[in-house]
């Protein structure tokens, strides 16, 4: 909120100021809002500054620059602005601000002065320094200013070339890209040069010039490892496929009632066709400006907008007569809540985006049904991913803790249980060209079983990225014990091995597919070693029916209570497909899985959610699931005993309790959001819930299963 009467009237000046402008006619002439703006800088010098109040004033003069949107103010006016801004910055110790609006001042008018009253020593100091640079290294092109001086150092060809190299260095120290390219630029026509297109390059990439950029890292990709410079040629591949990955796109959506429609991008005129289409977008500031006539009438759009990399942006072409400019509005909007300047006239960040990217994220999940399971899942991991050079590295932890007493357990005389469950995870990978190779480790601790898998997956880009194969393998050593009893006195050994192959394909630009084959080969006893089957008499067993109570159970069961008893080995394959397309403002994914496996089990999974953004920074999803299986061969509802005629018991040699390997059916339905905030969005929370009815439908016991599912997560991106 604001803090004084004064800090209130000159605000107020400014929101009253751009209502009017936002009202007034779309053209206005350049400069006309020069006296406003030079009132207004003075009454700040006046009053803020001239009482030390250096933040207040700080931010009046941000609001300031509202007045000169649309080219409302002249350059002598702007760089007015901007070397007060400087000179208030360096009166409160920050100079190197003070010297980057001091360098933007001088970009604008080269002839711009301090406000004398109030510019000490130190302030006059800093801007001495800020214009003798300028004033020496602008006079003219490198080139030009060579003159023959200088010696080639050993390597070069010329002198020339890398006078012009060390001036480009000097402008990208100074941090004024633009004159970086041009003197780079300069350097390469006399004598082409990995090191000085790789400046160029870093110049355009760092000034927001990333169209150029991308084209200039390219061409180093290229030709480096003709030179023997393979490592330089690689991140320069690397860092130009980043570019493209994260470059801004714009989609224009014109209005279909007006004639004659122009459209311009920072001064371009646009090809109508290319409307509605994304337009790949440096990052930065761009204007866009429409004009056309409706019913006769000259209507017309003007909206300034900024652009982050990774981000799309949707613009309206709303054309109308006086439109009032978007920004604007937006300002006063901002204002009248109450809102600080700064609040409401961010500054554009000068920053670029570092090569390491961490993420980090926290999930808290739960399940429970009734049949008494109830499920706690808290999770935390942790990835840090270079972009530069295509590697990345994670690692998780998730616990598991489980309490058990379904029905089922109790009828084979089990009491309720609880258990906890460890599963440490790493993983990286790095790529390679086109190539991308990962791995990953993990083990899993319960009281009574232990796991361990390690696994590597191949992934490649063909055809400028739009099919991505991929091929893994992955490998596990489990132990099934007892619980309380050491591994190495009652421990059953299983192997599990597993191939992935897959194949990513980009439809259009909005559309992706995928479909991939699993198989997976196991080894050893999965037998549950608590797990008691009931057996029937031969006469008995026709006149069980699922869903036979516990004391019917017990009443028509012989007194034999054997444990489960499942085949030694099996192999699992399952294939699946999956499609998600991209709307204006909504995704839809949607997949199917097929499986079968040697024990005779046919299943079919049928997955998909409606991702809606309902803004910028909240999605919302409908889910639905359905899954139906077959029984396993050997599956039976009730099991026969056979007897010998001295009365010996005869069991099934394979037999099974487990209601998940007979017939059933299951429907999911829920849904969940997300909501991202943050600088560059960069934090997300996400909630989501999940209603599961299975119906068994030959088992004992139970006959259906109702539960539920949620997590909440919060997740933080940085770099």
């Amino acid at each position: 909120m604001l803090g004084t009467p004064r800090q209130l009237v000159w605000l107020l000046a400014v929101a009253s100021f751009l209502w009017g402008v936002a009202w007034a006619e779309p053209v206005q002439a350049a400069g006309a809002n020069d006296e406003v703006l030079e009132g207004i800088i003075d009454g700040i010098l006046e009053s803020e500054v001239g009482t030390q109040q250096y933040d207040k004033a700080l931010q009046n003069l941000e609001a300031a620059k509202g007045i000169c949107e649309g080219g409302a103010c002249s350059a002598e006016a702007e760089a007015k602005l901007l070397a007060v801004v400087g000179t208030v910055q360096a009166l409160d110790g920050q100079d190197g601000a003070a010297k980057k609006s001091f360098k933007q001042a001088l970009r604008k008018d080269s002839d711009v002065e301090l406000p004398s009253k109030f510019a000490n020593d130190d302030v006059k100091s800093i801007f001495a320094e800020v214009k003798g640079t300028k004033s020496t290294k602008q006079a003219a092109g490198c080139r030009g200013r060579f003159k023959g001086r200088g010696r080639k150092p050993f390597g070069w060809k010329s002198a020339e070339a890398f006078f012009c190299y060390t001036e480009a260095k000097a402008a990208e120290s100074d941090e004024d890209y633009g004159r970086c390219a041009d003197e780079a630029r300069s350097s390469l026509e006399v004598e082409s040069r990995t090191g000085t297109r790789t400046v160029l390059a870093r110049c355009l990439e760092l000034g927001n010039r990333w169209n150029e950029a991308i084209a200039e890292y390219q061409e180093v990709g290229r030709t480096a490892p003709k030179s023997g410079q393979f490592t330089a040629g690689r991140k320069a591949r690397a860092r130009a496929a980043t570019l493209q990955r994260r470059m801004p796109a714009l989609n224009l959506k014109p209005p279909d009632d007006v004639d004659d429609l122009v459209v311009k991008l920072d001064g371009t005129e646009l090809p109508l066709e290319i409307l509605e289409a994304e337009i790949p977008i440096d990052p930065g500031e761009h204007e866009i400006v429409a004009s056309g006539k409706q019913g006769g009438t000259p209507v017309g759009f003007s909206q300034n907008i900024e652009l982050e990399p990774d981000e799309s942006i949707t613009v309206l072409l709303t054309l109308s007569p006086g439109n009032p400019d978007p920004q604007t509005q937006k300002i006063l909007k901002c204002l009248a809540e109450g809102k600080t300047p700064r609040e409401c006239l961010p500054t554009a960040s000068e920053t670029v985006s570092g090569d390491l990217t961490y993420r980090v994220g926290v999930e808290a999940s739960g399940y429970t049904d009734d049949m008494d399971v109830d499920v706690a899942t808290p999770s935390l991991s942790f990835s840090v991913e270079n972009t530069t050079d295509g590697w990345g590295v994670g690692a998780a932890f998730l616990l598991d803790v489980v309490t058990a007493a379904s029905i089922d357990i109790l009828a084979t005389a089990s009491p309720r249980w609880r258990e906890a469950r460890y599963v440490p995870a790493i993983n990286g990978h790095k790529k390679f060209g086109d190539w991308d190779v990962s791995g990953r480790a993990s083990l899993s601790r319960e009281p009574d079983y232990l796991s361990g898998s390690v696994g590597a997956t191949v992934t490649a880009d063909f055809v400028q990225k739009t099919v991505t194969p991929s091929l893994g393998f992955e490998y596990s050593h489990d132990i099934n014990g007892r619980t309380q009893t050491d591994f190495d006195v009652f421990g059953k050994r299983i192997n599990r091995f597993a191939i992935t192959a897959g194949v990513g394909m980009v439809l259009d630009k909005a559309t992706f597919a995928s479909t991939s084959f699993v198989t997976v080969i196991e080894d050893g006893d999965l037998s549950k070693p608590y797990r008691h089957v009931p057996m029937f008499a031969a006469d008995v067993a026709p006149q069980v029916s699922p869903g036979l109570v516990i004391d019917a159970v017990n009443f028509f069961r012989e007194p034999e209570r054997p444990l489960e008893q499942l085949p030694l080995s099996r192999k699992r394959f399952a294939v699946a497909f999956a499609i998600a397309h991209r709307f204006a403002d909504a995704t839809i994914r949607a997949s199917e899985r097929l499986y079968i496996d040697t024990w005779g089990t046919k299943a079919t999974t049928t997955d998909a959610r409606f991702m809606y953004d309902l803004l910028k920074e909240l999605r919302i999803w409908p889910h639905a699931r359905f899954h139906a299986q077959t029984a396993a061969s050997f599956y039976e509802l009730a099991y026969v005993i056979q007897r010998t005629p001295d009365g010996r018991a005869i069991l099934p040699s394979l037999r099974t309790g487990d209601r998940e390997l007979g017939p059933l059916i299951a429907v999911t339905v829920g849904g969940g959001m997300r909501y991202e905030f943050g600088a560059r969005r960069s934090l997300g929370l996400s909630l989501a819930g999940d209603f599961i009815y299975s119906r068994f439908l030959d088992h004992l016991f139970v006959k259906q299963r109702l539960g539920g599912f949620g997590a909440l997560g919060f997740d933080a991106e940085f770099e």
